[in-house]
């Protein structure tokens, strides 16, 4: 699951144009060995698809917008414990998902914050 919130840089502060938060919860999968396991797996499934946040949405932008928003992500395991996702099914959901609010983010006037 991912939640995406876009917001002006005056708002937002300096740095990333992209901030990402990947939270496992205690209750889905108990153990921290499995929780750390899979918070690598999103993390490298980000990292290997985050290109797909910039295809539709900045291109479309005018250079000085594009510029002014910082995204923040929050992308949530909702997963069970009996079986890790594999990172090829993590990358597949990731890419699906950001091209989703790749696309939501582009429609967004500049002056609007969710």
């Amino acid at each position: 699951m991912m939640i995406a919130l876009p917001v002006l840089t005056e708002q937002a502060g300096s740095g990333a144009s992209v901030r990402a938060l990947f939270p496992v919860g205690k209750r889905l999968v108990p153990k921290a060995v499995e929780r750390n396991r899979i918070r690598r797996l999103m993390r490298e499934a980000y990292r290997l698809e985050k290109s797909a946040l910039d295809e539709p949405g900045h291109r479309d932008a005018p250079a000085d917008e594009a510029r002014d928003r910082v995204v923040f992500l929050a992308i949530l395991y909702r997963g069970g414990v009996a079986t890790l996702p594999s990172l090829a099914d993590l990358r597949e959901e990731m890419r699906r998902m950001l091209q989703g609010v790749a696309r939501t983010v582009a429609k967004m006037a500049p002056d609007v914050d969710v």
